[in-house]
């Protein structure tokens, strides 16, 4: 089972890679807009961890650390929502997709 799993960040940026280029088809994107999509998904990614490490503190899983949840929550660091090791990568995925466009046109 874990051979298996050590494909799943390989296809995460496959797809992500593969629906930013057929939804860049359809019309042309600024840095506005790719900023506008990284709020989008933060603002998701922010509720779900903060509902997160509030269960997690009142069953008493975790230590409340002032610095973890700040780092947790702007999606620098996952040690308390082990699933959003994505987060950061799509982030910078985003953005280095428009610095590519924009070496292109300079």
């Amino acid at each position: 089972m874990g051979s298996v799993g050590n494909i799943c960040v390989a296809m995460f940026l496959f797809l992500s890679g593969y629906g930013m280029f057929f939804s860049q088809q359809k019309r042309s994107y600024s840095i506005k807009d790719s900023l506008k999509r990284i709020y989008n998904i933060w603002i998701q990614y922010a509720f779900i961890t903060i509902i997160i490490i509030a269960l997690d503190s009142a069953f008493g899983k975790i230590q409340l650390d002032i610095r973890k949840i700040v780092l947790n929550v702007v999606a620098l660091d996952y040690s308390y929502n082990k699933f959003a090791w994505f987060m950061i990568t799509y982030i910078v995925i985003i953005l280095k997709r428009e610095i590519f466009i924009l070496k292109l046109y300079i």
